[in-house]
């Protein structure tokens, strides 16, 4: 027995799908029995980016391995003998494989990959300061998805921010940060061009030693088979700089999110800070820092939306940094 609706799949089967699979990859929802049999569009037994990428590929036409859009069901038959009463509480599933919604109208495990590597620059922080670490790859693998977990020490470390880079409009991306854990998860409809995976905000506890190494693992796997894995432990130490400064924000142009960079000299102990962004017509639009602050490394995140949290048109910005006396300008472009 199978249901006549051939035409289901195409109607039940989309994007969002491949979204609610990368959303349960960073912890942030639960699948049940059924969703997980959905979500495993490859067939392989285990839900990861790979299957959000055959998902999306087969959404646009593209002919994919795997079972995306066939029926399943569980168990595979039912036999009766002679039935002399009704049986009402009989348990039988069928579902669309890649449908975890349920909105109606590999081989083997990953291996490291030889080709590919994970890069960041050299970098150290003052105990509690933040700092901006930008994660590199290189790779000859076609990537169509990509899942990386950043492991570090909570006691030492807190993740303050984290800013994928930009995909293509087809590409779907999503990420949890966890007590010690981060976890990034990216799938296209087609390979994407990845160099800059993300970049990671990052505050360091106050009462991390000067001097103390704080550990730091990256792995990611690429198309649910190639493992790339770098560990590093990043020095807790930097000397305070010597005179104020305002980096130029980055990414530069932007879509929704940048990150400010600005320093504070050993000179001043203590100054009162602000940092504001200003349209064209010299309006106000948001304030990112408000208050006193010690001499050191700062960063601020700007995620697009005005005061009151609407989302910003696309346009040329200005960020203006005010420390005491100091006073810097500079200006910004967000491409929608």
């Amino acid at each position: 027995m199978k249901p006549n609706k051939d035409w289901l799949p195409n109607q039940v089967v989309n994007s969002f799908d491949g979204s609610l699979i990368m959303q349960s990859l960073c912890h942030q929802l639960t699948l049940n029995d059924c969703q997980e049999i959905a979500a495993d569009v490859s067939g392989d037994g285990t839900i990861t980016g790979y299957d959000v990428a055959l998902l999306l590929r087969w959404r646009v036409g593209i002919p994919v391995p795997g079972y995306t859009g066939d029926w399943t069901f569980g168990p595979d038959s039912i036999c009766y003998g002679f039935l002399t009463e009704h049986q009402p509480d009989q348990d039988y599933c069928g579902l669309v494989i890649g449908d975890v919604s349920f909105n109606w109208p590999g081989d083997g495990p990953p291996k490291q990959s030889a080709g590919s590597a994970i890069s960041w620059p050299r970098i150290t922080a003052a105990p509690g300061q933040t700092f901006t670490m930008p994660i590199s790859m290189e790779t000859d693998v076609p990537v169509y998805s990509l899942d990386m977990s950043v492991a570090f020490d909570a006691t030492m470390l807190r993740a303050v921010d984290v800013i994928p880079s930009a995909l293509p409009e087809e590409a779907v991306t999503a990420h949890m940060t966890g007590d010690g854990t981060i976890r990034l998860a990216m799938a296209g409809a087609q390979p994407m061009a990845i160099n800059d995976i993300a970049r990671i905000v990052f505050e360091v506890s106050r009462e991390t030693a000067a001097g103390t190494p704080m550990p730091l693992e990256v792995t990611v796997v690429l198309n649910e088979s190639h493992v790339i894995t770098r560990s590093q432990a990043i020095p807790a130490e930097l000397p305070l700089p010597t005179e104020f400064g305002l980096a130029q924000n980055y990414p530069n142009p932007f879509n929704p999110t940048t990150v400010v960079n600005y320093q504070i000299p050993l000179t001043k102990s203590q100054v009162r800070t602000t940092l504001k962004i200003y349209n064209i017509l010299g309006q106000e639009i948001a304030v990112l820092v408000e208050g006193v602050q010690e001499p050191g490394y700062y960063t601020a995140v700007w995620d697009g939306k005005d005061r009151m949290g609407t989302d910003v048109a696309s346009g040329v910005y200005y960020y203006r940094l005010e420390a005491g006396d100091y006073t810097s300008t500079r200006c910004m472009l967000l491409l929608k």
